[in-house]
């Protein structure tokens, strides 16, 4: 596997319980985009996920997954599944695979969600068997991450790694079974996701906390100061982790990179610098992060890079 290195650094990082109490300002330069006239894709665009490539998967205005070329190019995803009705659009790999879930339709109006991957104009459904499925995460080596959620009342919920065609599901300890799900995985194979807190002390106010899985252990990762839940969005293969916040502070996004958060400070071309609601959904291995800064009370799609 790539990047040991990498790995090692952020267990020991997670180990080490002072370096989750500070907190620093990094500046993001970022532009914003939109899909260009006659490209049949409707904006405002929403991002989730940027590969190696620089290429941008999301939803479009319309509610059908777009990618975005580092060229400027904006396309509809030729994902064709019948019956669909509304998607959620995970990651993208080097390899060119987009994840997701649709939303589909019986003839009965039946809604049942499945995890779905893209290649060209494939697209193959994924199914935890008695379950809605929704598909989060994808790494370079082709591991899938996701969630499923009972429809028969016996299986339950839980999260689940798709790898080499084999299903495994997590065995999450106790202190993280209350409403765990993943977000994405790494290319060092580390997953990370939200769970549920059980409501007790030491964080009685505290009702969502982010998670990081690696090497088999559990970790608990979450904002300090005054933040009231933290939600992780992405890791790439070095580690970096991002996400969002919100609690008695204003609604901000975060940065994990090194043992330390860092609040990002979003500076455009022009110089000036963004107010208001901001959000990282996606980072790739080169440390590109793509989301949504807010300009004149709109959210807009960017890309960008962090000076650490």
């Amino acid at each position: 596997m790539e990047y040991p290195s990498a790995v090692l650094a952020l267990s020991i990082a997670f180990l080490t319980p002072a370096v989750t109490l500070a907190q620093t300002t990094v500046t993001c330069h970022v532009r914003t985009f939109q899909a260009p006239a006659g490209s049949k894709v409707t904006n405002p665009l929403r991002p989730s996920g940027i590969n190696r490539w620089g290429n941008i998967v999301g939803l479009e205005g319309a509610g059908k997954p777009f990618i975005r070329f580092t060229d400027g190019r904006v396309q509809l995803l030729p994902i064709n599944v019948p019956s669909a009705d509304t998607f959620e659009v995970g990651k993208r790999n080097a390899s060119g695979v987009t994840v997701g879930t649709v939303q589909t339709l019986s003839p009965t109006r039946v809604s049942r969600a499945h995890g779905f991957a893209n290649a060209g104009t494939t697209t193959t459904l994924i199914d935890i068997p008695n379950a809605n499925t929704r598909v989060t995460g994808i790494n370079r080596y082709g591991t899938i991450v996701g969630n499923f959620f009972s429809t028969s009342g016996t299986l339950g919920n839980g999260s689940f790694v798709l790898k080499n065609g084999t299903v495994k599901f997590l065995q999450v300890p106790a202190q993280f079974s209350r409403n765990t799900e993943t977000t994405a995985i790494s290319d060092t194979g580390v997953i990370v996701g939200n769970y549920a807190l059980l409501n007790s002390p030491p964080d009685p106010d505290q009702t969502t906390h982010g998670f990081v899985l690696i090497n088999g252990k559990f970790q608990d990762l979450a904002f300090p100061s005054t933040a009231n839940n933290t939600f992780i969005t992405d890791i790439n293969a070095t580690g970096m982790i991002v996400g969002v916040m919100d609690g008695s502070d204003p609604r901000k996004t975060f940065i994990y990179k090194g043992g330390k958060f860092f609040v990002p400070k979003f500076v455009l071309p022009n110089g000036s610098v963004t107010a208001g609601d901001s959000f990282i959904w996606g980072v790739n291995g080169f440390g590109q992060i793509t989301g949504q800064v807010t300009i004149n009370a709109r959210f807009q799609p960017f890309v960008g890079t962090c000076s650490f």
